[in-house]
């Protein structure tokens, strides 16, 4: 299931919260599947109250929901979903490029290749988590580089979101190499201090993002 043990007591509904909400981004806890509360606490090592704590906030962020008298289930990812992260994800992430042409400095630029070159070696060894990681931090490094704090604060609230469909997307053969020149395509216009060739690079990544996504979950069905 993806589960790691909690060893220490402390802030367990918080550490459990985390546990099963990464589980579910990274497709452990698969759309659908259901959560067996006597379980989960038994791999996490703790007792079940703070799992059914955990639980109930996952619930009300939907991430998981309770159908009567049958059980827990991770939440599907549902059409309007897509659609709601993709839109705010081309609007904002669009701008956050094109501030961020005129703001990083070479250094920052030099580590945005630091990041692809570790999605690089991570599709090489087929690493899928550590290549999905490495695509939040790319993303959330752009938004920062943004220098707009609170652009920075909205992004950074939609990161789970984008990691799991991130993660939805990367099933698809071929798209982690596709995911890797549509960086490396972003990051040659930040170079060139292009911003409207980054907003544009930026847009046909989220775009050919989310065809992959809903492509993927096609199939799937």
């Amino acid at each position: 299931m993806g589960l790691r043990r909690i060893e220490k007591p402390q802030s367990l509904r918080d550490r459990a919260y985390e546990e099963i909400k990464q589980a579910i981004i990274s497709q452990s806890l698969k759309p659908g599947q259901e959560l067996r509360e006597r379980e989960i606490s038994e791999l996490l090592g703790i007792s079940r109250t703070p799992v059914r704590e955990a639980r109930q906030a996952l619930e009300r962020e939907g991430w998981v929901r309770t159908i009567p008298w049958k059980g827990v289930y991770v939440c599907d990812i549902s059409p309007e979903e897509i659609e709601e992260v993709f839109q705010l994800r081309q609007a904002n992430e669009g701008l956050a490029v094109e501030l961020a042409a005129d703001r990083a400095t070479e250094a920052e630029l030099a580590h945005l290749q630091v990041l692809i070159k570790g999605q690089v070696k991570a599709a090489d060894r087929g690493d899928r988590q550590t290549f999905i990681n490495l695509d939040r931090d790319f993303h959330v490094y752009l938004a920062e580089l943004s220098g707009n704090r609170r652009l920075n604060y909205l992004l950074s609230n939609l990161s789970d979101q984008m990691k799991r469909l991130g993660t939805q997307a990367i099933s698809m053969e071929g798209r982690t190499r596709t995911t890797l020149a549509e960086h490396e395509r972003i990051v040659a216009a930040l170079a060139k201090r292009d911003a409207q060739g980054a907003r544009r690079a930026m847009d046909v990544h989220i775009l050919s993002t989310r065809s992959a996504v809903i492509n993927s979950l096609t199939k799937q069905g």
